[in-house]
């Protein structure tokens, strides 16, 4: 499987989880996760760390996906950037979820996928090596 494959199926799956995070701080309704203890995805999603600037960090999360996809498609030159942006986007998922006692395992899900396509994105795609000319026998 290309390396290209992997990181879009790694993109859908960002922006499904994403988009059902985003869902679901506006109807806690459709919120499939315990709410109580220590695993408390609504807690965490309407919790005093879920927005920045008023923006849902799943709004948020749901744009770094976009971006990635547009990147991978149009311009590779960029994934670094795109890489310190998720990467700080975990550390800031995981340090809210830590200061607010619970955690949301949905949320952890997209930490594990952005950890992961930031993994693949810096990837370089393997070349087919030259084969090593054998030594000439004296």
């Amino acid at each position: 499987m290309k390396l290209k494959n992997v990181l879009y199926a790694l993109i859908v799956l960002g922006l499904i989880v994403s988009a059902y995070l985003t869902a679901s701080k506006y109807d806690s309704a459709i919120l499939a996760c315990p709410n109580s203890g220590l695993i408390n995805c609504e807690s965490v999603i309407t919790g005093p760390y879920s927005a920045i600037a008023g923006v849902p960090l799943s709004v948020l999360g749901f744009i770094l996906f976009l971006l990635a996809a547009y990147m991978l498609f149009k311009n590779e030159t960029y994934v670094f950037l795109w890489s310190i942006a998720g990467a700080g986007a975990v550390l800031y998922s995981v340090a809210s979820q830590i200061l607010q006692g619970s955690l949301c395992i949905y949320c952890l899900l997209l930490d594990i996928i952005i950890l992961v396509t930031i993994f693949f994105s810096n990837m370089k795609p393997s070349s087919n090596p030259a084969k090593p000319t054998p030594a000439p026998i004296s």
